[in-house]
């Protein structure tokens, strides 16, 4: 009876110190040692955010971080102390405050030291005006935009304007609602607030950053040959047909909308810019229209947005494919353009003067195209987005 006793007793001890024999036996993120029968931590991540995994492979409490990676999100890690720290404050260090912003009480405050912790450039670290409220400038200074050579040393959104014969400043573009969000109303030309109460030619675009139609934003009008501020670029404004089509489909694509002139397909070779040309189509003036090979009749072309989506429109041939605009009586501008008009002339000027036509560009895949162009707005250049612009 006592050895039988005395077995079970080692049963219940073995069973009690809860060894692994296998890596399934232990929590996600744990291995079994199966030298000592113990389940121990693979990496940091294996152990709650306060702790981290040693060498011999357990979770012990952080004593202090190395980098921001070593803290949760929303925090830095401050090198001085090498414990966490919310963003937004500091310990002593300015470089741990944003540009524009410098450490003081433990919590970053607009300001600046000397010119390099200023955002731009051209921004220059001075002395704050006598009376700004101490709310306004914590620190004495702030950075104020600065002497330019050109936009480009400037904040995005800036002008560099000349302050006098012989100096320029940067300076905000208060234009017009840059990048402002607006609302798309499907079916009509949609424009944003401008200066005039009416926004005469600032359209609401298609933001090309993201899938199509998920976002638009307020561009502002350079049809005139107007400025654009630093991060932005004139882009040409179009307005496209309301007939799909389906790019898969070739040459006959927008095969329901001949424009009444014969083509023999054999007169169709590869144009100088790309894409095929049709010698028929081009001698009757037609823009970037190709010869359909089922009903020998020049047919405009099947063109993508230039947005990430799969919405494609059939491109105009001539100015007679594009929209029939008018002067609106109240707004004194015309309807789709934007441009200003004088009601009651005859002919109409937005028939005339400011007539959309229809504009050639080069496709990249179809060569020469036509689209119908209503404007041209100031939007984000190559490489910047809305965002990026916005500081968002």
């Amino acid at each position: 009876m006592r050895k039988l006793a005395f077995i079970l007793l080692l049963a219940a001890c073995k069973q009690g110190a809860n060894l692994c024999t296998a890596d399934t036996q232990c929590k996600p993120g744990f291995s079994c040692d199966q030298s000592t029968g113990a389940c121990g931590c693979i990496a940091d991540s294996s152990c709650a955010t306060t702790e981290s995994c040693n060498a011999a492979g357990f979770c012990q409490a952080r004593l202090r971080c190395d980098s921001s990676s070593d803290c949760t999100t929303g925090n830095l890690c401050d090198s001085v102390s090498g414990t966490c720290i919310a963003q937004g404050s500091c310990s002593s260090l300015d470089i741990q405050c944003a540009a524009g912003q410098v450490c003081q009480g433990s919590a970053c405050v607009p300001g600046c030291r000397h010119d390099g912790d200023c955002p731009a450039p051209s921004d220059v670290c001075s002395l704050c005006p006598a009376g700004t409220p101490a709310a306004q400038c914590p620190t004495g200074n702030l950075c104020v935009r600065g002497q330019c050579d050109t936009k480009l040393t400037c904040n995005y959104g800036d002008l560099c304007q000349p302050q006098s014969a012989t100096v320029n400043v940067c300076a905000a573009d208060t234009r017009g609602p840059f990048c402002q969000p607006c609302v798309e109303q499907a079916g009509t030309t949609t424009f944003c607030p401008g200066a005039d109460g009416f926004g005469h030619g600032n359209y609401c675009l298609i933001d090309g950053s993201k899938p199509l139609g998920q976002s638009v934003f307020c561009g502002v009008d350079c049809a005139q040959g107007q400025e654009c501020p630093y991060g932005y670029v004139c882009h040409d404004v179009r307005e496209v047909r309301p007939q799909n089509c389906d790019p898969d489909a070739g040459l006959s694509a927008c095969a329901d909308l001949p424009v009444a002139v014969a083509c023999d397909p054999a007169h169709s070779h590869a144009g100088a810019v790309g894409g095929l040309v049709n010698d028929d189509c081009v001698a009757a003036g037609l823009i970037g229209a190709v010869c359909d090979p089922g009903s020998k009749q020049c047919v405009p072309q099947c063109l993508g947005t230039g947005e990430t989506g799969v919405q494609s429109f059939c491109s105009c041939t001539q100015d007679s494919d594009c929209p029939q605009d008018q002067c609106d009586s109240i707004k004194r501008s015309c309807v789709t353009s934007g441009q200003p008009c004088i009601p009651g002339l005859s002919p109409d000027q937005c028939t005339t003067l400011h007539k959309i036509r229809c504009a050639k560009e080069t496709d990249p895949r179809l060569g020469e195209v036509g689209f119908c162009k209503i404007g041209a707005n100031c939007a984000p250049d190559q490489g910047f987005t809305c965002e990026i612009l916005l500081g968002n």
